[in-house]
């Protein structure tokens, strides 16, 4: 196996306020029969990643790319992070019904800065990647590649709108999942669905009524 090395990462919030999770905020809460779309763009997406875990699969971080900011992950100690902006332009649909959400909806949250994996059969480049709806997923999301590949996926989050301001939207304490198609590259099929670490974005959100 080879050593998880030199591997920064980063930490980014959007603020200090708490937030609850699973609850919409009182100034965006609908009435009950209401339907709405919340469109999340710009913020930041947050990896952690398990370097006990990368080790086991032998697969690396080869390199990182316009990270935030970078904070060294230690075996047996402590989660690796890192932290990338998303991208103003580009928006994620968060469907709700009432006052619970229903799922995430088309769009994708998309990054201009990304990191790139290695492996024994080379490597995968995750620069420029997107967050999108997850398939078969109410309310997972999908870590997709700029070619379209999903390499991982993310669920059971925890959403809500920032107590301070209701424009600023998070899903957090997501699990980071190795995608079939990663599983599949690094020879063991059915490792897909297996954690790797924890993934969460923070966003500016638009709640916007659909009657």
């Amino acid at each position: 196996m080879r050593r998880w090395a030199g591997f920064a990462v980063a930490v980014a919030l959007l603020g200090a306020s708490p937030l609850r999770a699973g609850v919409i905020d009182r100034q965006q809460q609908p009435p009950a029969n209401e339907s709405r779309t919340w469109l999340a763009w710009g913020g930041e997406t947050t990896f952690h990643f398990n370097p006990d875990e990368l080790a086991r699969l032998d697969l690396a971080i080869a390199s990182i790319d316009r990270a935030s900011r970078r904070v060294d992950g230690v075996a047996g100690k402590r989660y690796g992070l890192v932290a990338f902006p998303a991208l103003d332009a580009s928006p994620l649909e968060i469907r709700h019904e009432g006052r619970s959400i229903a799922g995430i909806g088309g769009g994708a949250l998309r990054h201009a800065g990304g990191f790139v994996l290695s492996d024994a059969r080379g490597t995968i480049d995750l620069r420029g990647f997107a967050l999108r709806a997850s398939a078969g997923s109410r309310t997972g999301l999908a870590v997709v590649g700029a070619d379209g590949t999903v390499w991982f996926t993310a669920d059971h989050a925890h959403y809500g709108f920032d107590e301070a301001s209701s424009n600023a939207f998070s899903m957090r304490h997501m699990n980071l999942r190795l995608a079939p198609a990663l599983a599949a590259r690094l020879g063991h099929a059915e490792l897909a669905g297996a954690p790797v670490g924890g993934l969460e974005f923070h966003a500016h959100a638009f709640a916007e009524t659909r009657s």
